[in-house]
């Protein structure tokens, strides 16, 4: 994704070094969830302590999100996608219970969902 946005929409790798910044923060933290969670389910780990560990590593993440529109202010940047992939992954294996609890990502997942 980073490649892509480098080579032809370099305003999804952030507009100010502030947002820069707090991609690279939140893209650590995002792949952190993504390592702990699909790895372990290639080799037939517990689905409840899988959606635990979920839900316990998205908190600092859904915190951060707040009440902004996109994952790191009021600009789309590549990351929006790659949380959008976590949030629905995190969405399946806490049978659809992650959006029922976390209405600031019900809401961040529709307006990313809805971008044409």
């Amino acid at each position: 994704m980073i490649y892509l946005s480098t080579k032809y929409e370099k305003t999804l790798l952030g507009n100010t070094l502030e947002e820069k910044a707090r991609l690279d923060i939140l893209y650590q933290q995002l792949k952190d969830v993504k390592s702990a969670v699909t790895g372990p389910c290639y080799v037939g780990a517990d689905p409840q302590l899988l959606a635990e560990t979920a839900k316990h590593k998205m908190a600092p993440i859904v915190k951060a999100l707040g009440k902004k529109e996109y994952i790191v202010g009021s600009s789309l940047t590549y990351l929006d996608f790659y949380m959008l992939e976590m949030c629905d992954f995190v969405q399946f294996l806490t049978q659809s219970e992650f959006y029922e609890y976390n209405k600031n990502i019900a809401r961040y997942v529709k307006r990313i969902k809805g971008i044409r």
